[in-house]
């Protein structure tokens, strides 16, 4: 009997030393054939994609609507912190942008000005084209492309068709309306017609906010010769 507890005895041991030297074996010689998947949110796929793919992975792209920008990474699975074998597939939901704004109505409006209301609104400027148009003075916005009102992305560039002035009769220029433009606004418009600022008289007016030209000398819808001066 006592025999027989001293071998139960024994395998016992034995039992437990080979789990040891297993659980050693696992954790300091295995091969390194697994990685801790890295956080990849928040980040551009370019980026999200080197990374994955220098540790070894596979990944697989899948684009969603979002209103965050273009290319930016919304969820990933394996989700981070999951240690997974090398050859795991990673799944990227990327952002395909998708977000929509209303476009101003840029027409009648100085170039600059222009511009400027695209820039703050979030939009970027396209390409300005300019035509000779008698209608309209030089340095405003005729028309654009795409045309208010209407939703559009905001990756979406917007064109602009711009007056050169240069429609008077018998080769002269009619003096543009600058009134209630801002003094810097009235100069690029007279200056974009083809005539020169002679002169800025400061006035004071009950009814216009300081800064705004009141009128011009000659008024405005007279006729003048490329170059001629204007106060």
């Amino acid at each position: 009997m006592g025999k027989a507890i001293r071998w139960t005895l024994l395998f016992v041991v034995l039992v437990i030393f080979s789990s040891g030297a297993v659980a050693f074996y696992t954790v300091f010689f295995r091969p390194s054939n697994t990685v801790v998947v890295p956080p990849l949110r928040e980040r551009s796929v370019v980026d999200a994609v080197a990374e994955a793919e220098r540790l070894g992975f596979a990944v697989k792209i899948e684009q969603v609507a979002s209103s965050l920008p273009s290319g930016r990474v919304l969820a990933q699975s394996p989700e981070p912190g999951a240690r997974v074998n090398k050859s795991q597939l990673v799944i990227l939901q990327v952002s395909q942008g998708g977000e929509q704004r209303a476009v101003p109505d840029l027409r009648g409006q100085e170039l600059t000005r222009a511009q400027r209301v695209l820039q703050e609104q979030g939009f970027a400027v396209g390409d300005v084209i300019r035509i000779k148009d008698g209608s309209q003075p030089g340095g405003v916005v005729i028309a654009q492309s795409p045309s208010a009102p209407a939703n559009i992305p905001v990756e979406r560039k917007v064109d602009l068709l711009v007056s050169e002035g240069g429609g008077g009769r018998d080769g002269k220029l009619t003096i543009p309306d600058v009134a209630r433009r801002s003094e810097r606004e009235a100069r690029e418009m007279l200056t974009a017609s083809g005539l020169r600022v002679l002169a800025v008289d400061k006035v004071y007016s009950p009814s216009m906010s300081e800064g705004m030209a009141i009128e011009t000398r000659p008024a405005a819808g007279a006729l003048a010769r490329a170059g001629d001066g204007v106060r």
